[in-house]
This record gives structure tokens, sequence and C-alpha cells, in this order.
């Protein structure tokens, strides 16, 4: 068992959030329901995999959860080039 808060990846992920928070804070409010919601909830999911899965029994437990992780940040590209396209950032 792993405790998440001493986990590099995890304070890095918990930065990038607060980042995220920040600059979505800066799009239209026609966005609250899409893409800004969309984005902060991505963003919360991938540290919140990383702390589940420090706690899981097994190492394979634990890499599960940093694959499903890895995936939202690939969530997490797209929606940020969507917004760049769109000119919210």
């Amino acid at each position: 068992m792993k405790v998440f808060r001493k986990l590099k990846l995890w304070e890095k992920t918990r930065d990038e959030t607060l980042r995220f928070y920040n600059l979505t804070k800066k799009f239209l409010r026609e966005e609250l329901y899409g893409l800004t919601s969309q984005i902060r909830r991505v963003a919360v999911y991938i540290s919140t995999n990383i702390s589940e899965g420090s706690v899981r029994s097994s190492n394979a437990d634990f890499d599960r959860f940093l694959h499903i992780a890895f995936g939202s940040t690939s969530e997490l590209e797209y929606l940020t080039l969507l917004s760049s396209e769109l000119k919210y950032i």
C-alpha cells in the first residue's frame, strides 16, 4: 500500500488539476455544463485514480488504475486542443 500524498506523480496531477480549474474560469459561461465541466471532471479523475489505485492490495491493481489515469490524460489533451481551436485558451 502506498500513501498517495507522497507520490510525485500524484502531486503533479493535483497541481495540473488546480491549473485547469483556474484556466476554465475564463471560459464562456455557456460552457459551464459543457467543456468547463468536462475538463474539470477528467482532470480530477486523473488524480483520483492515482490515489485510489495506491491503496489497492497489489501492484497489478495499482497499475490498472495508473492505466486508467493515463487514458484520462489523452481525453484531457483532446479537450485542451478543442478549447484552443474554439479560442477559449
